[in-house]
């Protein structure tokens, strides 16, 4: 082969634990592409949807909490994965994408499928490096061993994320076929071992002091990994220390008892402004990004006097922007250091209870009228098994959800909430369905799944796997926010109605289907799912604009004529 020492890349990776490679078909890549094929440590899929096959790298990540391997072509095809990048990004998972190029004298001659790669995703990606085009060299080979050995450092953490290598070749690019090939047996490259942090006996002090002297504490859990361990320490601490603590949907803290969880619905009756009760002197914030909206007005109207922000990592967000110090901490040696602290009156957080009890009550008693996504949500969710993974899609589906509750305790919740676009959910949720061993729900809307059809176009099927779309034939969420509801275009440029349905996208690709158009035919197509054993599975809830519009507004008149 004319890059021998390329075959040496996948086996250096996987002595630093990479397990999985999504691999793009093209022909200025052919030198990685049978560098990975041929060696048996990795296992790879190909996926001809470069920007797709970053989204299920991306899933993959998600479940295994390991990085995964991209490999795509030169030109565009770099470029197509520059969304899931960012989602990585922003959501903290272990990307390693590798992008063959071209030779540097060919960029800007116009050569084909050549554009400017060096740094292509910018500040998206954690790190980027390039590799030296003489892979004959030994102390390019060197060098390459320590590039690969930095890019998996970084992409592993503390803080995870995407790490960019651009790989230059000249042709020719495939090797002769008489050409042998051996599996390599010794390789390069260095392990970083992780340092953990913790707070000295005076700085423990230090918040200790600043906790007594706060009267009322409040913690929010923001986008977070399923963690069996956290969540036992959370529904301990909210018992022993008196302290609310709100989950978000996405905190995966809705197996632990006494926690808030339906804090949007409490500011249905009033704007967040007018509830002075609730606002902390000490907030404290783990996890990354909620969804809340009445949340962040709350406490940025009434801010706290201290906000204590658990995170690793230099990157910092002032979410409610009130931050007055970063623990560079995990939140499991966080929570453990709180927990011999002093517990607080009993009255702050039964505010919050009281407001809990009054929210869970209603959606307990309340069945939303008429027909609509809203109606559909709770028998949903209700079906999605004990042990499942549940992804929550971007526009509508992730904040139903958040207004009816997961009761199922041991379910992992996945939402591309880090830049909280459509484009690549199903492929996200396709992605962590094939690695995890665990049946996987997707809850989607219209649009985001149409638009991410060609998460599908490939030949990996998970072991089970159900979507339940919800097609009102348009972008509904602009139908329900402040703006473009009151827009003449609203229907035109807003929604962009679509006339699509997800039968011929079963049909296509050979999908057990059903549809949903009422109550009785909702709980008939679950029944369906549950019982079917293998393979994708598409339940359709086809609803109009007017009528989920119609019901969340019913809805939430219903409960302040209540409470």
């Amino acid at each position: 082969m004319i890059y021998p020492f390329v075959y040496e890349i996948p086996a250096i990776l996987h002595r630093l634990g990479v397990e999985k490679a999504v691999i793009c078909p093209g022909s200025r890549s052919a030198p990685l592409t049978l560098a990975f094929a041929r060696y048996t440590g990795i296992l790879e899929y190909v996926v001809s949807d470069e920007r797709s096959a970053g989204f299920i790298a991306l899933g993959m990540a998600m479940a295994s909490r390991k990085p995964v391997v991209l490999i795509c072509t030169s030109g565009t095809a770099a470029l197509n994965m520059a969304p899931s990048v960012a989602e990585a990004f922003y959501q903290e998972r272990p990307l390693i994408i590798l992008t063959a190029d071209r030779p540097p004298e060919m960029i800007d001659q116009w050569d084909g499928q050549t554009i400017r790669q060096k740094d292509l995703y910018g500040s998206h990606a954690k790190a980027s490096y390039e590799f030296p085009l003489d892979y004959l060299k030994d102390e390019n080979q060197w060098y390459i061993r320590r590039m690969i050995s930095e890019a998996v450092a970084i992409a592993n953490g503390p803080v995870p994320g995407p790490v960019h290598i651009n790989v230059p070749f000249r042709e020719p690019l495939y090797p002769q076929l008489q050409e042998p090939y051996t599996q390599p047996k010794s390789v390069g490259g260095y392990q970083r071992e992780s340092v953990a942090t913790r707070l000295s006996t005076d700085r423990i002090e230090v918040l200790s002091k600043e906790w007594d002297n706060a009267k009322n504490i409040l913690l929010i859990a923001g986008q977070q990994d399923h963690d069996e361990a956290i969540i036992a320490m959370a529904e301990s601490l909210t018992g022993k220390l008196h302290i609310p603590i709100i989950g978000e949907v996405t905190s995966n803290l809705h197996g632990a008892k006494d926690i808030i969880k339906t804090h949007d619905i409490i500011f249905w009756n009033g704007k967040p402004e007018e509830k002075p009760e609730l606002k902390p002197d000490l907030l404290i914030t783990i996890g990354k990004s909620g969804l809340s909206k009445s949340l962040k007005q709350l406490l940025r109207h009434h801010q706290p006097t201290m906000n204590w922000h658990i995170r690793q990592g230099d990157r910092v967000a002032d979410n409610f922007q009130s931050i007055t110090r970063v623990l560079p901490l995990s939140v499991q040696d966080f929570l453990e250091i709180i927990a011999d602290f002093k517990p607080k009156d009993k009255g702050y957080k039964e505010i919050w209870q009281a407001h809990e009890t009054r929210a869970s009550q209603f959606l307990e008693a309340e069945d939303p009228e008429p027909w609509s996504e809203l109606k559909a949500i709770k028998p949903v969710l209700a079906a999605v098994p004990p042990h499942g993974d549940l992804h929550l899609a971007n526009s509508m589906p992730v904040r139903y959800a958040a207004i009816a509750g997961i009761p199922a305790t041991g379910v992992r919740i996945f939402a591309n909430r880090g830049t909280s676009g459509v484009d690549g959910c199903t492929s996200t949720a396709l992605g962590t369905s094939l690695v995890s061993g665990r049946e996987t729900w997707l809850l989607t809307g219209d649009v985001a799944f149409f638009y991410d059809r060609n998460a599908f176009w490939h030949e990996y099927r998970p072991e089970k796997m159900v979507i339940i779309l919800f097609n009102n034939q348009g972008g509904g969420i602009f139908r329900l926010i402040d703006g473009p509801g009151s827009q003449p275009e609203l229907k035109t440029h807003f929604e962009t109605h679509q006339p699509l349905k997800g039968q011929h996208l079963a049909e296509e690709f050979g999908f057990g289907y059903r549809e949903a158009h009422d109550m009785d035919s909702l709980i008939s197509g679950l029944d369906w799912v549950g019982q079917k054993a293998k393979g994708i599975n598409i339940l359709e809830i086809t609803t109009t604009g007017p009528e989920n519009k119609k019901a969340l507004e019913t809805f939430k008149k219903t409960y302040n004529k209540q409470s």
